[in-house]
């Protein structure tokens, strides 16, 4: 396929299937809210991150997989992909039975170390329904996703994810209209999640026959698993460690409250997320043919990507409060409106996008290894400032944990991608930092004299929508603006990349 039509269809596809996912990912925690309460929602939200822990048993192999096959789909060296294939698969059924073994132990224990209103038994299904997906997923589908990511078919993927999270909310909003227990509507999504496998098998073997089967494939095309499972474990405390501090140490209503706010940011992070996987291959096969074309490429992508993420971010600290005090309303059993979260979490996406592009330079160069100890460092600063700041300000020191692991760890990678990849100076990223971040000093200003408006007025959420989209727009052109005065070659470099063709030295 041409690199212009899987561009194309990654950028179509991907938004389209995040923009409906994000619909009903805001929908769907309102009904369980409504239904069942905020403790049954903070428990779900829990269950969820706990798995993310868990299935830290195959990062790493996913990452070093994709990378290593960069080169060889661009040589179309047909034994080195089915060498990395298999191997991959490989890995990937051992890791299966630790998955398993994981889940089991925990429905096991958890129900025991929480308190909750709901019976051990009821928690302890609801773990099981979760983590057995992960076992099937595990199993039989995602040694092939690697393949279909290196290969730029992410929208594949995100036509199956699309399938199923609509299928699978269908359900649960019809099950819970009916009124029956949270249990069915946990088992709806393991049942569909089961027939998502047979579309995967399908359609790679339809378009990946030519694939050979090595009974002995050499794992030294993954020799840096093991480093990316460090950065992976880095990746995960820093997103979902929140969470499980929270709902510990201040309760699962607590982390209801928390979701709500990481609801909108991570809805939107997502969005943008599914945009930037659809374009990963052309980072990692352009990296791989011509590292001066590289460079353009890289510079344009991380203005746009830093535009584009500022914009959205900007907005969604404008409109949060009345889009909760209008999502919230009618639940009585928690206060969802509390100061100060909407920035942290702002800053949050902020800094962690600045050194995005930079972060995935570093992993597709080979230097994940060389940089595992300071990703150790990130995560230590992460967890041990948030189970410190928790106890003295709640939800607050969570977040600021986070923040303060992103201010070391972002300049870390910023500093390192620069100097010692691309062989120059970092001021060329930090420019375009301070510049958003200065914008973003000014929309803070200027929320303060129109947060009472914006609660008063927006007393619905079409007439949010309304606000919504002038609000964008303005947000936006300045973003953007900024991006393109900054880099003068912005606009070329794009075009000439999106044809296809070489780059200007």
């Amino acid at each position: 396929m041409q690199l212009k039509a899987k561009i194309k269809y990654n950028l179509v596809f991907n938004v389209l299937s995040q923009m409906i996912i994000l619909f009903l990912g805001i929908l769907l925690p309102r009904l369980v809210l409504v239904s069942y309460g905020s403790e049954v929602n903070g428990l779900l939200n829990t269950i969820s991150q706990i798995f993310v822990y868990i299935g830290l048993l195959e990062a790493g192999i996913g990452n070093a997989s994709v990378n290593a096959l960069y080169k060889p789909i661009v040589d179309r060296d047909i034994h080195t992909i089915s060498e990395i294939y298999c191997a991959t698969k490989k890995y990937y059924c051992k890791v299966t039975i630790i998955y398993f073994i994981c889940v089991v132990l925990f429905a096991a224990i958890y129900p025991f170390c929480i308190t909750t209103s709901l019976n051990h038994i009821s928690v302890i299904l609801l773990i099981l329904f979760e983590g057995m997906g992960g076992v099937i997923s595990f199993w039989l589908v995602a040694a092939l996703k690697q393949v279909l990511i290196a290969d730029g078919r992410n929208y594949i993927i995100a036509n199956i994810t699309m399938l199923v999270r609509v299928s699978t909310s269908i359900a649960k909003i019809i099950i819970i209209s009916l009124g029956y227990d949270v249990l069915l509507v946990q088992a709806s999504w393991f049942v569909i999640n089961c027939i998502q496998v047979f579309s995967y098998v399908y359609y790679f073997k339809r378009k990946y026959a030519w694939i050979e089967k090595i009974e002995n494939p050499s794992i030294e095309y993954l020799a840096q698993k093991n480093a990316f499972l460090v950065h992976e474990i880095s990746g995960v405390i820093f997103s979902s460690t929140d969470t499980f501090v929270i709902s510990t140490f201040c309760g699962l209503i607590a982390a209801s409250i928390y979701s709500i706010y990481n609801l909108v940011f991570n809805s939107l992070n997502s969005l943008i997320s599914a945009v930037n996987n659809g374009m990963h291959f052309i980072l990692g096969q352009t990296y791989a043919k011509d590292l001066e074309k590289y460079v353009k490429v890289h510079d344009a992508y991380d203005s746009i990507y830093m535009a584009v993420v500022f914009s959205l971010m900007s907005v969604a600290y404008v409109l949060i409060y009345p889009f909760v005090s209008l999502y919230t309303s009618g639940i009585e059993d928690a206060n969802y409106i509390v100061e100060g979260l909407p920035f942290l979490f702002a800053l949050i996406q902020m800094l962690s996008c600045s050194r995005a592009v930079a972060s995935r330079l570093i992993n597709v160069a080979g230097y994940a290894r060389a940089t595992q100890n300071r990703s150790i460092l990130e995560a230590a600063l992460n967890l041990g400032v948030s189970l410190i700041l928790v106890n003295i300000i709640g939800i607050y020191g969570a977040l600021i944990g986070t923040i303060v692991a992103l201010l070391y760890r972002t300049n870390d990678i910023i500093i390192y991608a620069n100097t010692k990849i691309l062989k120059r100076s970092p001021w060329i990223t930090y420019k375009k930092m301070l510049a958003n971040f200065f914008i973003f000093g000014l929309i803070i200003i200027l929320e303060q004299y129109l947060c009472t408006w914006f609660l008063d007025k927006c007393s619905s959420y079409l007439y949010l929508a309304v606000i919504a989209v002038p609000v964008t727009l303005v947000v936006c052109i300045i973003y953007f603006g900024i991006a393109f005065l900054q880099n003068k070659d912005l606009v070329s470099a794009l075009k000439i990349f999106l044809q296809n063709k070489s780059m200007p030295k």
